[in-house]
């Protein structure tokens, strides 16, 4: 597995040193954390165009922040959790840093509503010969989908990671609590986006594909919600 190529999302700076990020509507990879400001005049130049779906009138969702964009979702996506990589979710809330799996590991997920608010979910590990570091996140924002230029936004409002390092028989501080997102790492100077997606049919599993400059592409598909 390449891991650059699993996803666009920017892990908490303090616990992963490259990320994605989108910059002037490209994405880059172990950016320099100035750079990673999206500029306001590219917010919503590129995705209020036909097909887009994008309301420009305030978010009035429970717990969602009323600044955030957000679109119509493709009926098929609705009300389902999207899941790509090598770690189930199933045990989200509960997790415990205990998993002992592959020396790396990355996924990443979302659930959206019809709406448009969505949820974002990820996990992330790296082991070496004595050492442990793990990251599971969650963030709850938006989402625009562009049917017809065929891109996707995650605008994230608020959320918060959950770190589990260890050494040995050794635990770092704060090993396993809960920390809150800071500006940082939600809308508008994070935002994670997709081109190019579409939806497709193989074995009877329908698929979110995402697909890169090399022909190699990323599969999302349905899976049972993290808990």
């Amino acid at each position: 597995m390449v891991p650059t190529k699993l996803s666009t999302v920017r892990y908490p700076r303090r616990s992963w040193p490259g990320y994605f990020c989108v910059v002037n509507g490209n994405h880059e990879h172990n950016a320099h954390p100035k750079s990673a400001l999206l500029p306001q005049k590219d917010r919503f130049s590129r995705l209020a165009g036909p097909g887009s779906g994008l309301r420009k009138q305030k978010n009035d969702a429970p717990g969602v922040r009323a600044d955030l964009p957000q679109s119509s979702v493709p009926a098929e996506m609705v009300g389902k959790y999207w899941h790509a990589g090598s770690f189930s979710m199933t045990q989200f809330s509960n997790y415990d840093g205990s998993y002992a799996g592959q020396a790396f590991e990355i996924a990443t997920g979302y659930k959206f509503s019809a709406d448009g608010t969505a949820e974002q979910y990820f996990y992330w590990t790296k082991t070496t010969t004595y050492c442990r570091e793990q990251v599971l996140g969650y963030r709850k924002g938006t989402a625009v989908f562009d049917t017809e230029k065929k891109t996707f936004r995650f605008y994230a409002g608020s959320g918060y990671y959950r770190r589990f390092n260890s050494c040995g028989g050794s635990q770092s501080p704060g090993y396993g609590q809960r920390v809150e997102y800071g500006a940082d790492d939600l809308h508008p100077i994070y935002v994670d986006e997709m081109k190019n997606w579409s939806l497709v049919t193989e074995q009877n599993r329908l698929i979110w594909r995402i697909p890169y400059t090399d022909g190699s592409f990323n599969d999302f598909t349905r899976a049972e919600d993290p808990k």
